[in-house]
């Protein structure tokens, strides 16, 4: 059974097209963008709203123009869910997983947080999705790529340094290839 916040593709004249399954081809571990630490409220800084557009831009290159099946998860943080509202409007997404249980805070990774991404991505990979991002912490961005990498690449994966806020982990599958986006060289 598919998830319901699959992102529906409606042709212009508000007819629903079809869309044959692909394969899940892209993973992103994408860290929160820049957020006011100093506030109660943790929203995004400016910095934090450029980068997020810069990296949706980046993921767009990546993953290709027109209608794309994407599969979101987000930790449930302010700071998270504005940095994936960023993803949602460029992909289309009128909904997508928030997730309290990769809402970390701290130092802590939260026993069978990442067992948790792990089903989520195989939800994504049997739905016929082509992508799938999830935005989250630190504590899960340093953790899952490898994580990722080891269960499902080739067995020389080797490392691959965490993002930056605004960041993301990219991973081409099959074959594991990972990047960091955007490029700030």
């Amino acid at each position: 059974m598919e998830p319901d916040f699959f992102n529906e593709l409606f042709s212009e004249d508000g007819q629903e097209e079809s869309v044959s399954a692909q394969e899940l081809r892209l993973v992103y571990i994408a860290r929160h963008a820049d957020y006011n630490i100093f506030k109660d409220l943790k929203d995004l800084t400016e910095r934090g709203r450029r980068d997020s557009r810069t990296l949706v831009e980046s993921m767009r290159g990546s993953i290709g123009e027109g209608k794309r099946r994407v599969y979101l998860l987000s930790s449930t943080a302010l700071r998270a869910i504005q940095t994936s509202e960023f993803i949602a409007d460029e992909f289309g997404l009128t909904d997508y997983q928030k997730e309290e249980r990769i809402h970390t805070e701290g130092d802590n990774l939260p026993v069978g947080t990442l067992e948790l991404i792990d089903e989520h991505f195989e939800l994504a990979k049997s739905g016929g999705y082509e992508a799938f991002i999830v935005c989250a912490h630190f504590e899960v961005v340093n953790a899952y790529p490898g994580r990722f990498v080891q269960a499902n690449g080739p067995e020389d994966y080797g490392p691959c340094r965490p993002p930056e806020k605004g960041e993301a982990v990219e991973i081409s599958f099959p074959g594991c290839v990972r990047r960091i986006l955007p490029s700030r060289a």
